[in-house]
């Protein structure tokens, strides 16, 4: 088996490709193939390392990849492709198809797709793929409306993988709100923090503080935000920092505003963390967010998102008895060993053709 990822950055398809690997290995032989081989994060190599992962890292131009690609699969016979993002879905594909592997399997790692991305990866899917592994059912739906041929869709949640098993809640004066995603449009950060703002304004009486961890093109807007709301006093920004699990681990609530997700990664990362969560009502939230661990709200509904973090920022009861119950969730429906065994399962039903 080959599993095909761009990078070896720090980010959800990436460890779930390293999952993917860990879990696979036991029964087959498995390599992992970065198309962009200088793309390293060393958190993520230790990580491949301690787990004896067998990394290829490719290293030339595309072209140069390209060719590369074609000699890994020529010399280690592969049989199967695992693809995780939308270029290596098109490389994985129509490569996969000429050097003749007999199963490819796409990944849909989102609830949308636009423009030429879109009619690309529906020509993929439908014509090159054996099956495409979408993570979350809202994606599914959307894009069989689309025209992704439908029956050559699995859906797989994410697995979360904790990085450290011994970490505990750890004291602090003010309850703090945590944000975690990349600084791009889809996350809505500008909705975050008027809700922010319209929480201290309308609940003067209540103290806390605002954490935004991520990275990404609208930082210096995100900033701007901040300094026009007066908001710099409560809000601080982390940028890529490592360890990203210890900061939610000393966090109280976890706020997501995103247009559109799959499976979000972050918030099976709070739930672990043990925080009640407040989200937005998009892709696969409802599957990991109930009444008993959180709050799902419409998109951009302000007013929702204020009512909703001043109830947990009030009661410390309601804050704790929710974030027991997330990390409930997310060990008993999200473990790796759930994830392994779906895995497996396809993989049986491909070889005896009933998935084609």
């Amino acid at each position: 088996i080959l599993i095909f990822t761009n990078t070896l950055e720090k980010g959800g398809a990436e460890v779930q490709a390293l999952a993917l690997s860990n879990v696979l290995q036991e029964q087959f032989k498995v390599y992992v193939v970065v198309f962009y081989g200088k793309q390293i994060h060393p958190e993520l190599l230790a990580s491949a390392r301690r787990a004896h992962i067998e990394l290829i890292f490719l290293s030339g131009n595309k072209l140069k990849n390209v060719f590369d690609l074609i000699g890994v699969i020529r010399k280690y016979h592969i049989d199967c492709i695992y693809s995780f993002l939308a270029t290596t879905n098109v490389y994985a594909g129509i490569i996969g198809k000429l050097c003749r592997v007999p199963y490819l399997l796409g990944g849909i790692r989102s609830s949308r797709y636009k423009g030429m991305k879109m009619y690309v990866q529906r020509w993929v899917h439908n014509h090159c793929m054996t099956l495409s592994i979408s993570n979350n059912y809202n994606g599914k739906d959307f894009l069989v409306k689309a025209g992704f041929q439908a029956d050559k869709i699995q859906v797989i949640h994410n697995a979360f993988v904790p990085k450290d098993t011994s970490l505990t809640q750890s004291p602090h004066e003010l309850p703090i709100i945590v944000s975690v995603g990349r600084f791009v449009p889809e996350k809505d950060y500008a909705t975050a923090l008027e809700a922010i703002h319209a929480l201290r304004l309308q609940h003067p009486e209540l103290s806390f503080r605002y954490r935004i961890i991520g990275y990404g093109p609208l930082e210096n807007e995100i900033r701007q935000y901040i300094k026009t709301m007066q908001l710099e006093d409560i809000t601080e920004i982390l940028i890529n920092p490592m360890h990203i699990d210890q900061y939610l681990f000393a966090s109280d609530i976890f706020l997501q505003t995103s247009l559109f997700e799959g499976t979000s990664n972050a918030i099976l990362e709070a739930m672990y963390a043990q925080l009640p969560i407040v989200a937005t009502k998009v892709g696969d939230n409802e599957y990991m967010v109930n009444p008993e661990n959180g709050f799902l709200c419409e998109v951009k509904q302000i007013n929702e998102l204020v009512d909703k973090l001043g109830v947990l920022l009030q009661d410390t009861t309601l804050r704790k008895c929710m974030g027991e119950k997330s990390r409930e969730i997310v060990c008993n429906r999200f473990s790796l060993n759930a994830f392994k065994e779906k895995n497996l399962e396809l993989l049986e039903r491909i070889q005896s053709n009933d998935a084609i």
